[in-house]
């Protein structure tokens, strides 16, 4: 039985009134934003590190829990799991979700200029969920770019700036991939692919470019492989995401 003492400390950790996860088996890849460099809280444990100076960790802006990974503009860089292994399949549902909190543009974004992919995975194929203003000095919107075939769609709403939205990418079973804001799955470029997407050459949480442009908050990273978690509207997720 936990104590009085032990359910605080959870409740204050995000944790003691989470569900189990039923697809807990397909985690791939779960990071909580809790340390630096990030743990990873799935079953396989993998080594994360950092090849660049830069991310941090904020215990004043984060989701769930007592902190969250901060890639401040202009010095952040990507931490990379030490596994090769995190790769999508070749015709496998999976989802990539986060919470993201961006706090701050650059004034002198141009649009479709300097992108920064916060989460990517590049191998023989690469697939990127980043963010992208679409007007010279207009809002910023999701997007997702298959490197392989240099295509690359956008989700329908912008993102609030200040505030943390749920977001990430889907491939369903039918192959085509979407991505999901808050509630609601967006764009799709309605072709189906067979891509393995997989991590022989690196997967990257946050950006990798050296000039990031953007000063925001990860929490929660998510890869689920083998199940496509969300339909075309779906529940916010209210806490977070269980370890088991």
């Amino acid at each position: 039985m936990r104590s009085v003492s032990d359910t605080l400390l959870l409740a204050a950790a995000g944790g003691g009134g989470a569900e189990p996860d039923p697809n807990w088996d397909s985690v791939r890849l779960l990071v909580q934003g809790e340390s630096v460099p990030p743990v990873d809280s799935s079953q396989y444990s993998t080594s994360i590190t950092s090849p660049d100076s830069g991310p941090l960790l904020s215990t004043t802006v984060f989701k769930w829990g007592l902190g969250s990974l901060n890639f401040p503009k202009p010095l952040a860089r990507s931490f990379r799991p030490s596994s090769a292994s995190v790769a999508l399949g070749t015709s496998v549902p999976c989802t990539w979700e986060t919470w993201i909190y961006i706090e701050s543009l650059d004034d002198n974004q141009t649009a479709g200029g300097a992108s920064p992919a916060f989460l990517e995975s590049q191998g023989a194929s690469d697939i990127v969920l980043g963010m992208q203003r679409i007007s010279t000095g207009g809002d910023i919107y999701l997007y997702v770019s298959h490197g392989n075939t240099s295509t690359s769609y956008r989700a329908g709403v912008p993102i609030v700036l200040n505030t943390w939205t749920h977001c990430g990418i889907q491939r369903n079973a039918d192959n085509t991939w979407v991505i999901f804001q808050n509630g609601v799955t967006y764009a799709t470029d309605g072709v189906a692919r067979s891509s393995g997407y997989d991590s022989s050459v690196f997967f990257s949480i946050g950006v990798r470019q050296l000039a990031n442009t953007r000063s925001y908050f990860l929490d929660d990273i998510r890869l689920t492989n083998g199940v496509a978690r969300y339909g075309s509207t779906y529940t916010v997720p209210t806490k977070a995401f269980p370890t088991q």
